[in-house]
C-alpha cells in the first residue's frame, strides 16, 4: 500500500535544504514569483453567499428603479458582468498554469529562474490551460444559470414583495443542491490535475487531456489512495492556514499581500511540491519526477 505519510519528512528535508542551505534573498524572490502565479489556480472554487434582505430598511427610489428596470434587462447585466468575470478568469488561470510548470521545474532542478521555464514549458502550460480552464467554464456557466433561473423564479415575489412558505422555494433548493455537487466534483477533479496531472505532463511530455485519462485509469485502480491523499492534503491545507494566519499576525499582515506574501510562505509551496513528487513516484517509476530516479525528466525544447 502506498505510504502518503513518510513523503511529509521527506519533503520538510527537501524544503530546508532548497530554500536554506544557503539562505539566498534572490533566490526566494525569483522563486516566489513562480510560486505566486501557481497560487492563481489553487484556490480554484465556487462559493456565494446569502443575506437577508429587509425591504424596510431599502431606499424606495433605488428599489424601484430596479423593478422598472425589468427582468430582461437584469439578465443582459448579469450575463454582461458574467463575461468580463469570465474574461478576467481566463487571464488568472491561464497565468496559474503557466505558473504551475515555472515553481515545478525550478524546484526540480533547484534553482530560481523565470524566462527559461516560461518559454520551455510553453507547450504544456498552454494544452494544461486549455482543459483547466474549459472545466472552470462548465461550473461557471452552470453558476451563472443557477443565477438567472433563481432572479426569473423570485420576479414575482419581488415584484409583489409577497413571502410563502418553504415549498415554495424548493426547486430552487434541489437546483442549488444539484449545483453543490457538480461543484465539488468539478473542484476535486480539478484538484488532482493541478496536483499530480501536471507531474504526469512534466514527466512524459504529454497533453493535458492525455494527463486526465491517466489519472482517471490510476484514480479507477486505487481509489482508496486517492480518497486518503485528498484528506491528507485536507489536514495540511487546515495547519498551513494557521501557520499563514501565525505569520500575518506576526508581519502586520505582509504575508497576506499578493506576491510579497508568496516569498514568505515560499517553504509552504516548495513543501507542496515536494509532498507532490515523493507521493506520485509511489505509484511506479513511470511516475517518478524527481532528479535521480530510474526515468529522469524529459527536458522540452527552448521554444
Amino acid at each position: 500500500m502506498i505510504d502518503f505519510f513518510s513523503p511529509i519528512s521527506a519533503a520538510v528535508t527537501q524544503t530546508g535544504r532548497q530554500l536554506f542551505q544557503p539562505f539566498a534573498l534572490g533566490k526566494w524572490f525569483t522563486l516566489g514569483f513562480s510560486a505566486w502565479l501557481a497560487s492563481f489556480i489553487s484556490n480554484v472554487g465556487f462559493t456565494s453567499s446569502y443575506g437577508p434582505f429587509d425591504h424596510a430598511d431599502a431606499d424606495q427610489e433605488t428599489w424601484n428603479f430596479v423593478l422598472q428596470l425589468g427582468l430582461p434587462a437584469w439578465i443582459c447585466i448579469v450575463l454582461g458582468f458574467g463575461f468580463l468575470v469570465w474574461l478576467f478568469m481566463g487571464l488568472i488561470c491561464w497565468l496559474g498554469c503557466r505558473g504551475k510548470f515555472m515553481l515545478l521545474d525550478n524546484v526540480v532542478h533547484n534553482r530560481a529562474e523565470v524566462v527559461a521555464p516560461w518559454k520551455a514549458f510553453r507547450q504544456s502550460g498552454n494544452s494544461f490551460f486549455l482543459l483547466f480552464f474549459a472545466t472552470v467554464s462548465i461550473a461557471y456557466a452552470l453558476c451563472l444559470a443557477l443565477i438567472i433561473f433563481a432572479m426569473v423564479y423570485l420576479w414575482p415575489d419581488l415584484l409583489t414583495r409577497r413571502t410563502h412558505d418553504a415549498v415554495h422555494y424548493l426547486p430552487l433548493l434541489i437546483a442549488g443542491g444539484i449545483f453543490l455537487l457538480i461543484a465539488i466534483t468539478i473542484s476535486i477533479y480539478l484538484f488532482f490535475l493541478r496536483e499530480f496531472g501536471v507531474l504526469w505532463m512534466y514527466r512524459h511530455q504529454v497533453s493535458a487531456w492525455e494527463a486526465s485519462q491517466r489519472l482517471a485509469a490510476l484514480a479507477t485502480e486505487m481509489p482508496l489512495h486517492f480518497i486518503l491523499y485528498l484528506l491528507i492534503r485536507i489536514g495540511l491545507t487546515m495547519v498551513f492556514l494557521t501557520i499563514i494566519a501565525v505569520l500575518a499576525c506576526m508581519t502586520c499582515c505582509v504575508a497576506i499581500i499578493p506576491y510579497l506574501g508568496s516569498v514568505i510562505t515560499l517553504p509552504l509551496s516548495v513543501f507542496v511540491v515536494w509532498y507532490n513528487l515523493g507521493s506520485f513516484a509511489q505509484f511506479g517509476p513511470e511516475y517518478d519526477v524527481r532528479l535521480g530516479g530510474e526515468q529522469p525528466p524529459v527536458q522540452p525544447t527552448m521554444i
